[in-house]
C-alpha cells in the first residue's frame, strides 16, 4: 500500500483529537479510535448500527505491547494464532488502560496484531491502541452519529491496496480465546 508521511500525521492528528478514522485492516474495512479515549469510543458507536458487536478488536504492532495493555496474558496463545488460517484477533481477560466503555463487561479485550504495513506503522506512531470496529462502507456513505452531542473529526484514510475488494468482502475475522488450557476459536460476526 501506498501512502505518504502526510497522510500519517494527518491520521494521528485525528487521533490525538479523539477523532474516528475510516481505514482498511486484514479483516476488512473498520472504523477506528484511539483505545484509551470514553468521548471518541462513544462517538465510535454512535456511528455504527446498533446490531454491531459490542466488543471490538483493538490494534497492536507487537506481540509485547500486550504485555502493557493486559493483566497476566498468557503469551502462548501467540503461537497458535500464528498458525490460523484467518485473521485472529485474541480475547484477553483483564484488560488495562483503556477507556471504561471498550473492554467487555467482565472486562475482557479483543486483541489483534496487525500485519498491515499502515497499520502498524500508525499504531507504532500513536504508541496506544486503536479501535478497529469492523463496519461495511456502503451502509456508511450517508451514516450519522447517533450520539450527535459528541463532534469529533472524522477521516477517511489514504486508499488501501485493495479497497474495492474489502468493501465488497465480508469481514473474515477470527476470535481465539483459551478455555480450561485449550484453545478455542470462533468466528467474530
Amino acid at each position: 500500500m501506498y501512502y505518504t508521511e502526510q497522510d500519517m500525521l494527518n491520521c494521528l492528528q485525528v487521533l490525538h483529537a479523539g477523532g474516528i478514522l475510516q481505514f482498511s485492516t486484514e479483516y476488512g474495512c473498520c472504523l477506528g479510535c484511539d483505545a484509551t479515549q470514553e468521548k471518541a469510543v462513544d462517538a465510535l458507536r454512535g456511528y455504527l448500527p446498533k446490531s454491531a458487536a459490542s466488543t471490538f478488536p483493538v490494534l497492536l504492532a507487537e506481540e509485547r505491547d500486550v504485555l502493557q495493555w493486559v493483566a497476566a496474558a498468557d503469551l502462548l496463545v501467540f503461537d497458535f494464532a500464528v498458525e490460523q488460517p484467518k485473521p485472529t484477533a485474541i480475547l484477553f481477560e483483564h484488560g488495562l488502560g483503556f477507556a471504561s466503555n471498550l473492554p467487555a463487561p467482565d472486562g475482557s479485550v479483543l486483541i489483534f496484531l496487525t500485519r498491515d504495513a499502515f497499520c502498524r506503522h500508525l499504531v507504532k506512531r500513536f504508541r496506544k491502541p486503536i479501535v478497529a470496529a469492523p463496519f461495511d462502507p456502503k451502509g456508511f456513505q450517508n451514516a450519522q452519529p447517533e450520539q450527535t452531542s459528541v463532534e469529533l473529526p472524522i477521516m477517511q484514510s489514504p486508499v488501501t491496496r485493495q479497497e474495492v475488494l474489502h468493501s465488497a468482502m465480508p469481514h473474515n475475522l477470527q476470535v481465539l480465546y483459551w478455555n480450561k488450557g485449550n484453545p478455542v476459536v470462533e468466528e467474530y460476526l
